[in-house]
């Protein structure tokens, strides 16, 4: 009913950037894009990588490489210029779809160049293009670290409809070249992103938790007395006061008419403290009165410090002492 419930879905699409992924890894993802596209631009101070070679195969007569290099990182503009030159008159009169690809930043990092130059450079670079009266349809890329990720940084900057087309299992190769299977670190680079755990706004909306919400308010309407376990040292650092106990006292939150549950919380000390009670302390603390709007904002607050506590905060031990005593009767 709560607790750390990581998210299942993330978005497919958001900020100006859609995702689509491939069935297959690196490979055959760069020759998917390299199909799809009308001119692909390579961005690589080394072309002799395994992946440089797999981006000239696939894209032949449709590629144009960029060769970039620490001290050449402030002429992006005449290399646009002489990227124009380059272009057919048809391309130069289309509306383009571009895969952008070149070096990660394993590579990019061992020549002195970051993320952030990369992605300034390949920014002028296309800015240039368009200037020059290059129109495009839109950019995609495979998301990569490096050139990768700045042709699609460059592309929400410019206005210019952004795809990225993934390896299958979201894979990113890091600067450090080991690969990472991550949908949400992948996307997060693009995007803004949803916090990792459901909140427990929209944990009290999911089935699962209706479910058992509902068994809970049936047997209490039998007069059963249920307990609801729990680790945590105060009530108010447990979920199941932010958002068990909350939704039972206010069942409007979860969509239901019924009366509320009336819910008691055990202290440390073995004493009870209510539901409301708890409620009515924490809105006192905040200095906001108590009522369905302040309560609210307090309990938000409650949900965020108890599902994403501060780095500084350590759990509580249970144990008052880490050695143990023995008495001889």
């Amino acid at each position: 009913m709560g607790g750390h419930i990581r998210r299942t879905e993330l978005p497919s699409e958001g900020d100006g950037v859609r995702f689509t992924l491939s069935e297959g890894g690196y490979a055959q993802r760069t020759r998917e894009n390299a199909s799809r596209a009308d001119l692909t631009l390579a961005f690589a101070v080394d072309f002799s990588t395994a992946g440089e070679k797999v981006t000239e195969q696939a894209a032949g007569d449709k590629l144009i490489q960029v060769s970039l290099s620490r001290d050449s990182l402030s002429e992006a503009a005449a290399k646009a210029r002489s990227v124009f030159d380059c272009l057919t008159p048809q391309e130069r009169s289309s509306i383009l779809t571009v895969n952008i690809a070149g070096n990660g930043m394993q590579t990019l990092a061992a020549r002195g160049i970051g993320q952030k130059e990369i992605n300034a450079y390949v920014h002028d670079f296309l800015g240039v293009l368009q200037d020059m009266g290059i129109r495009f349809g839109g950019i995609i890329s495979g998301g990569q670290t490096g050139a990768d990720e700045a042709g699609i940084v460059a592309a929400r900057a410019l206005g210019i409809p952004a795809e990225v087309h993934a390896p299958k299992g979201w894979a990113m190769r890091g600067a450090d070249g080991r690969d990472l299977f991550s949908e949400y670190a992948f996307k997060e680079r693009f995007i803004t992103m949803p916090a990792k755990d459901l909140s427990y706004e929209e944990m009290t909306r999911t089935d699962g938790f209706r479910k058992v919400y509902e068994e809970i308010v049936s047997d209490a309407r039998k007069g059963e007395r249920q307990a609801v376990m729990c680790a945590e040292t105060s009530p108010t650092d447990c979920h199941r006061f932010a958002c068990i106990g909350y939704a039972l006292s206010h069942p409007s939150l979860v969509g239901r008419r019924f009366n509320p549950v009336e819910v008691q919380h055990i202290k440390r000390d073995g004493s009870i403290i209510s539901q409301e009670a708890l409620e009515r302390k924490m809105c006192r603390d905040a200095a906001v009165e108590y009522n369905e709007k302040g309560l609210q904002g307090v309990m938000r607050k409650a949900a965020e410090r108890i599902q994403h506590p501060k780095a500084a905060e350590k759990a509580i031990s249970l144990s008052r002492s880490s050695t143990q005593t023995h008495r001889r009767r």
